[in-house]
């Protein structure tokens, strides 16, 4: 059975992490072809690497991992992503109901099921 990833996130830092900043890791995910997309508590900034590269590790299909760095801006609906893990292309390809959509993360916003 698949762990939530909040669970695997605090299996992982358990050691490193006090309880109470354990309490901020991201308990979701959006992952869109194979990119994965989190939020990330501020006050976890400092190891946003680290919470990437277990993502990437655990969660299959991914090549890169990205953190929201603000608000999806601008007519164009423009998020604010960053890459913390993996490759830097932020480039994708995503299958839904047998479609193929390829676009950039970064450029375009993207709702699964919309």
């Amino acid at each position: 059975m698949l762990q939530s990833v909040k669970n695997l996130l605090m299996e992982n830092l358990k050691d490193e992490l006090a309880p109470e900043k354990l309490s901020l890791l991201p308990s979701t995910y959006q992952k869109i072809g194979d990119i994965v997309i989190l939020d990330i508590n501020p006050e976890l900034i400092a190891i946003d690497d680290v919470i990437g590269k277990i993502i990437l590790k655990n969660i299959p299909n991914t090549r890169t991992v990205c953190k929201r760095t603000g608000a999806i801006s601008g007519v164009g609906r423009t998020p604010q992503i960053e890459v913390i893990a993996g490759d830097n292309n932020t480039e994708t390809i995503h299958k839904e109901n047998g479609c193929l959509y390829k676009f950039d993360v970064s450029k375009i916003m993207f709702s699964k099921g919309n």
